[in-house]
């Protein structure tokens, strides 16, 4: 039943232990116990259950008609079932099949009594107990057999010795300590060796037991007062009730401090061990708290524990059961018509069915239909099946295993990758589409036509270093100011200007001091076209920004070696970009210059495009895309934000981007990243035609028809030869 046992869900009903069955028995002058015969024999199996208790013999198969000893469920349908049978007996109790009967007066007693009794006795042995009308006592055969216990010779019987001692552990007041050399002796990385010490703990147990105490019923009518105490490593409780005055212990109790709760402050660990405040000397627990053993343990409030487990086992989505499997399969007309054939082998009339490909590999258990060890899950159940395959937001590989191993379908990885697609969450999260392949900057027609400018800074001495080049010449000028208003900048731009000449246009990035009115009006009065990089793509107005690399390398050796940068900057000018006398007597013409221009550009497009191994962007205008988060606000910000935008204006790599609040901004298509759209991603699975096609029953050769296909493309075209599909020479 091992196989059979991981299928069954069980039925969580908790069994009782002995202290909730012996507070009932308060007052009780007599006692009857009955045994019920072949137990779990009595509880009579559904006939849908009856199929998953098969077993094989030499005779042949054969299945259960009656619950059976061994499913993992036994025990709480059986103790379910009793308890509801004994509902309308006041005065009765079971533990599976034990029951025990009990009354106030003779007259009770009897009423609740039937077939099978032991009437009317003051003494009961019950669960390793012994129950009589002063108290509880343990069973004198249990004790027998533990005093009669021989020293252990290994590790596991000494672990069977300390779980029977540790049955009797409410009877024994200093059991921790006393078996603390015994539960060192087993742990994992200590060696087996019995010495005089663990001999000397073996005798000593079993001199407590051989006087263990009587201990009374808990009676809720009585006082009750719990002496506990906590030490640096343990904590430690007795349970008493007066009765009369008189003092009864009702159950002794210790445990060891787990590694967190050893960390507690010396109040919190009492409050933890629930305690009525006492002095350790006056208290009797103290030597329970301060000699048990010192282990790390489970937390000692496990009522906690099991709500804090049933609030989360609630809160979680429910996995698919089998029995809503069954239940859809009986709807899902195409499963049905598998099922039907794989009964009758016989699939002539069904060559269209989806599952067709894989009829070699079906095979059914009921209304079920596996291939090989996976459920086949019908169409209705398919979505739901893939939200619970994407909890946790596994990727299209990562949910593709999960899923294999279980289920299975038709087409089922091409819905697994439309489905992570789709995930909204799973977008906003995900890679950067890869880079736009470069667009060149086109060479310009003559010197001085096209320039770009950027302010790099600040410097040590909070100086901004403003520079100025050249596209077609690459000369470049180099100034450095305290201000960078556009005032400030244009007063330099017409130093420059009445020198060299106004250009066509100036290429800047989206600092304000270029993008105010000021300066857009100095370059509409001067007919200049102003052209501001994407925010956030410096690598648009790549060739200042190249020279300024090449400059800071000059400001970090002046500044290191404690020079003058202006210096420096200006040497470096001087040697690199300024022509020189000899250059006078070589002409090179425009035309070859271009050329060279044009294949060393091409050269580094395509060598840095392979290397960031860029792609033509899929976006265009009207699509929906996601904007990048540039500037997270902390390390759990996703990579994009979940605000739509939709694509306005689309210029080579750049694109204007308008939100459904108004908003417009402009971005490099790196930024951006394509919201797919359901009607992109569907799968087209109407028939077995997609996957397949069956030539014509009317045609009996291999020879077909020279039509016009229906459908452009590529096509695979398929032969059914001896029961299986070949591909058509």
């Amino acid at each position: 039943m091992r196989r059979a046992n991981a299928a069954i869900l069980r039925e969580n009903y908790p069994l009782p232990t002995f202290d909730t069955l012996m507070t009932k028995l308060k007052g009780a002058q007599f006692l009857s116990r009955l045994d019920l015969k072949n137990a779990y024999h009595q509880l009579e199996l559904t006939e849908d259950s009856r199929e998953i208790t098969t077993f094989i013999t030499h005779k042949g198969l054969f299945r259960y008609k009656r619950l059976l000893f061994g499913v993992n469920s036994a025990p709480e349908i059986f103790q379910k079932t009793m308890e509801n049978i004994l509902a309308p007996c006041q005065n009765a109790m079971n533990y599976l099949d034990d029951i025990i009967v009990f009354g106030l007066s003779e007259e009770e007693h009897d009423r609740e009594l039937r077939d099978k009794c032991s009437f009317k006795v003051d003494e009961l042995k019950f669960l390793s107990h012994v129950s009589t009308t002063a108290g509880i006592s343990a069973d004198p055969n249990k004790v027998k057999t533990i005093l009669e216990f021989r020293s252990p010779n290994t590790k596991e019987e000494t672990r069977s010795f300390l779980g029977l001692v540790t049955y009797l552990g409410k009877f024994i007041p200093d059991l921790a300590d006393t078996t603390e050399p015994l539960w060192k002796l087993i742990k994992k990385d200590i060696r087996f060796i019995w010495g005089e010490k663990e001999e000397y703990a073996f005798k000593r147990l079993k001199q407590s037991l051989a006087k263990i105490p009587m201990l009374s019923y808990f009676n809720p009518k009585n006082r009750t007062r719990l002496v506990a105490d906590a030490s640096p490593v343990a904590l430690g409780a007795v349970l008493l009730q007066f009765h009369n005055d008189c003092p009864e212990v009702i159950s002794f109790a210790s445990k060891s401090l787990s590694a967190v709760e050893r960390r507690y402050s010396q109040t919190e660990k009492e409050s933890l061990a629930l305690v009525i405040f006492q002095a350790g000397k006056l208290n009797i627990a103290d030597s329970l708290s301060r000699l048990c053993k010192i282990e790390d343990t489970d937390s000692f409030d496990r009522h906690c524990e099991y709500n804090v487990c049933t609030l989360i086992e609630n809160v979680v989505p429910r996995a698919l059961t089998i029995r809503e499997v069954v239940r859809e399969n009986a709807n899902d007309q195409e499963i049905m018509e598998a099922v039907e054939n794989i009964k009758k082998d016989d699939w002539t009339a069904s060559s269209k069915n989806k599952l067709f490909p894989f009829r070699f590999e079906l095979c059914t258990l009921g209304n079920i239909l596996l291939r090989g060890s996976r459920l086949v899950i019908p169409k209705s159940l398919q979505s739901r099946v893939l939200e619970l395959g994407h909890e946790g937001h596994p990727g299209e590989t990562a949910m593709k295993r999960r899923l294999r191993l279980k289920v299975s379908w038709p087409l089922m990885d091409r819905e697994v990758e439309s489905f992570v697609k789709l995930c909204r969450d799973c977008l906003l999260v995900s890679r950067p589409t890869p880079p736009v392949p470069m667009q060149r900057h086109a060479f310009p027609d003559g010197p001085w036509q096209c320039v770009a400018m950027d302010l790099l800074g600040p410097l040590p001495n909070y100086d901004f270093a403003f520079v100025i080049i050249d596209y077609y010449s690459r000369y470049q000028e180099t100034k450095f100011v305290k201000k960078i208003t556009s005032s400030e900048i244009i007063g330099i731009l017409e130093e420059i200007f009445c020198r060299l000449g106004y250009p066509k246009s100036i290429k800047a990035d989206n600092g304000r001091q270029f993008v105010s009115s000021e300066f857009k009006g100095f370059c509409d009065k001067n007919n200049i076209d102003l052209i501001t990089s994407p925010p956030y793509w410096p690598q648009a107005n790549g060739e200042v920004e190249n020279m300024n690399k090449s400059i800071l390398k000059r400001l970090q050796i002046a500044h290191g070696k404690g020079a003058d940068y202006r210096k420096e900057v200006q040497k470096f000018t001087l040697i690199d970009k300024i022509p020189s006398v000899q250059d006078v007597s070589e002409t090179i013409l425009d035309s070859e210059a271009r050329d060279l221009d044009k294949i060393n550009k091409q050269k580094g497009k395509e060598r840095g495009d392979r290397v960031r191994g860029a792609k033509e962007a899929d976006i265009f205008i009207g699509d929906k895309v996601l904007l990048r988060n540039l500037i997270p606000q902390n390390k759990l910000t996703t990579d994009f934000d979940s605000t739509e935008f939709k694509v306005m204006e689309q210029n080579r790599n750049e694109v204007v981007l308008q939100g459904d609040d108004g908003r417009i901004f402009r971005r490099n298509l790196n930024h951006v990243k394509k919201i797919p759209m359901l009607h992109q991603t569907e799968i087209k699975t109407t028939n077995n035609e997609d996957i397949l096609e069956q030539p014509s029953n009317e045609s009996n050769n291999d020879v077909e028809e020279t039509t016009e296909p229906r459908n452009s493309g590529l096509k695979l075209k398929l032969k059914n030869i001896g029961g299986m599909w070949r591909p058509c020479q």
